[in-house]
């Protein structure tokens, strides 16, 4: 298969509903409109879930001091699509 044909079947799949190709889910940002204790920070969506119209998101923060040893926390949701927006 040469390498046009491999762009061109690749194109192909991410046109099917509930794709993204990597770098769109790096870059995709939503805050959360639920109420929920965290929703002031800036959620990541990881990838659609298996039920249609719902995403898996994560939220991770540094909680140690800058002088100590790194420490993250991080948080998963699955909410569906009307309870977030894009930013």
């Amino acid at each position: 298969m040469t390498r046009e044909e491999k762009l061109a079947t690749f194109r192909e799949l991410t046109k099917l509903p509930n794709v993204q190709i990597g770098s769109e889910l790096e870059s995709a940002k939503v805050r959360i409109l639920i109420d929920h204790p965290h929703s002031y920070r800036d959620w990541q969506i990881l990838g659609p879930s298996s039920i249609p119209g719902f995403f898996h998101l994560r939220s991770s923060f540094r909680n140690s001091s800058p002088g100590q040893s790194p420490s993250h926390s991080t948080f998963h949701l699955c909410l569906h699509e009307t309870e977030f927006e894009r930013i």
